[in-house]
């Protein structure tokens, strides 16, 4: 190919990039990230090339990490080529004392990044434009997916995201790191290597240097179809999501409805908490093991998803929670004794009431109240939290345990933990609170009948 014909390529496929994704305008300010390298360089070539109707004004942001030798002779000579140029430069300096002992590529990135959004602040900029470039986005699509990231998450690098209180821009994801240097070379636009990207300890360089030439070695054409590739994925993933979250409408919340579907459940558990929590990243091994669970595990369950969140099942309801605490002892045991014809108040807004044949109680359609039939030794009355083993006695004889009827009603472990369970003076559990009264013996001389009332708000009327 022609020198000529391969800078009109490299300068058609920039301009095209801004005609299909409206990346700027001429009226827009750009800080453009200049690296020194030889793809920032050219980033930068190419917004001085386009014609005036297209060309942004520009304004240049360079970071001396001072983790090299040559950055002093780097930010030096960008100091006079833009100054040639007439182009503003703004230099952010990192300096040593500043440099973390461990992390210091993050570190790196973190200061840089700063810097951007301070210099678009002082110029008034609303877009940052970098050289990220198209073997870059290949080289991250395989990084993301070694790491675990599902289909249905991004594997690409974005054309733009919100950054500051502007835009990050990337116009050079659709041009190879090959067809940069060409272009480069041709046009004589000088550059800085970075000796550090040959170095193996950084994931992106491992990459780069040891498991993309291996691939190209298998197809020359990697770099390209597996662009092309990405940009098919992220078609496809877009559609997907938009019948996910569809369908998470009819869901809502039903585990039974979940799992009917035609989209595999894992898929719509992950969208349905991206729609709650849209910033927390989740690996898809934790949304199979959490779908897995929903199919065969118990009826109430906690699946882990992080660190911090969780997928909780009650019965036919599933739920995202974040994680708490686990509560350290064992269930409290403290009884509160519930003298007759009056009100006594157990905690906050809950108060309980045990009234005998004599009073006069008007019941209100929200308290829970019940009937009993009580031998005189059996009082006063008692109420604490009922424990899974606790036996309520059954007509026609027998015991059941506070473990089966929460079971057979289907009573989530979180309001097992608030149960209150009403006993007589001798411990003989009597009333399971909105579950079951347990069977009692008719009124005689030495049974007398009591009515026993809870009012979980304020505003017990009684006479």
């Amino acid at each position: 190919m022609k020198g000529g014909d391969e800078m009109d390529n490299v300068t058609a496929q920039f301009r095209q990039a801004n005609q299909t994704q409206h990346l700027w305008t001429a009226k827009d300010i750009v800080v453009v990230a200049v690296s020194t390298g030889v793809d920032s360089m050219v980033l930068l070539s190419l917004f001085q090339s386009l014609p005036e109707s297209e060309r942004p004004h520009l304004v240049v942001a360079h970071v001396n990490h001072k983790l090299r030798a040559a950055s002093d002779d780097e930010e030096a000579f960008l100091k006079t080529y833009l100054a040639e140029r007439n182009i503003p430069l703004f230099v952010g300096t990192w300096s040593p004392e500043q440099h973390p002992k461990q992390g210091i590529e993050a570190a790196a990135r973190a200061f840089r990044y700063e810097f951007f959004a301070e210099v678009m602040a002082q110029t008034q900029a609303t877009l940052l434009a970098t050289a990220h470039q198209k073997n870059e986005q290949v080289e991250t699509g395989l990084m993301r997916m070694a790491a675990g990231h599902s289909f249905t998450s991004s594997l690409q690098i974005p054309w733009r995201r919100q950054f500051g209180h502007g835009q990050l821009i990337r116009p050079l994801l659709n041009i190879s790191k090959l067809d940069l240097r060409q272009f480069a070379k041709r046009n004589h636009i000088p550059s800085f290597e970075d000796a550090t990207n040959q170095e193996l300890t950084a994931t992106r360089n491992r990459f780069r240097q040891q498991i993309i030439p291996l691939l190209i070695e298998e197809n020359p054409q990697f770099i390209a179809d597996f662009a092309n590739s990405l940009t098919m994925q992220a078609a496809v993933n877009d559609y997907v999501l938009t019948q996910a979250t569809a369908m998470l409408v009819e869901v809502a919340g039903s585990v039974t409805k979940v799992l009917s579907q035609s989209l595999p459940a894992a898929l719509l558990l992950k969208q349905a908490f991206a729609q709650v929590q849209p910033s927390v990243s989740v690996t898809m091994a934790a949304w199979q093991n959490a779908a897995h669970g929903l199919q065969v595990g118990p009826a109430q369950a906690d699946y882990p998803l992080t660190a911090n969140w969780i997928l909780r099942r009650r019965y036919d309801q599933f739920d995202f929670l974040e994680t708490e605490k686990k509560r350290t002892g064992t269930r409290r045991q403290e009884q509160t004794m519930v003298p007759l014809n009056k009100w006594t108040q157990l905690t906050g807004d809950t108060v309980v009431g045990a009234f005998d044949a004599q009073a006069t109680v008007v019941i209100q359609p929200a308290w829970h109240s019940a009937h009993l039939t009580v031998e005189k030794a059996q009082l006063p009355l008692m109420i604490r939290t009922a424990q899974p083993d606790d036996r309520l006695a059954l007509k026609g004889g027998g015991h059941q345990t506070v473990q089966r009827i929460w079971i057979n009603q289907r009573v989530t472990r979180e309001q097992r933990d608030q149960q209150l369970l009403v006993v007589g003076a001798d411990g003989t559990p009597l009333w399971l609170v909105g579950q079951r009264v347990a069977a009692t013996s008719p009124i005689d001389s030495t049974h007398q009948l009591v009515e026993i009332c809870i009012n979980f708000g304020q505003g017990a009327k009684h006479g």
